[in-house]
């Protein structure tokens, strides 16, 4: 890698850091979390759909022998 190459990376790495430690991206991740917490609640607290499909007894499978052909 080349000095300049280096250096763009450098300055790309600067401003991606700037831009995630600004104000208006605190602000648009605590409305995410908001938002997220909301879902969370509202979220069906029922397992029974889960339990009902693995309710069945569990069933031994017979391996066969391979066949020579």
């Amino acid at each position: 890698m080349g000095r300049k190459a280096a250096r763009m990376a450098v300055a790309q790495a600067e401003a991606a850091n700037g831009y995630l430690s600004s104000d208006a991206d605190r602000k648009a991740l605590a409305v995410l979390d908001e938002i997220d917490t909301a879902e969370r609640d509202l979220a069906p607290r029922d397992t029974a759909v889960v339990a009902g499909a693995f309710s069945g007894p569990l069933r031994m499978k017979v391996k066969r022998e391979p066949e020579d052909t």
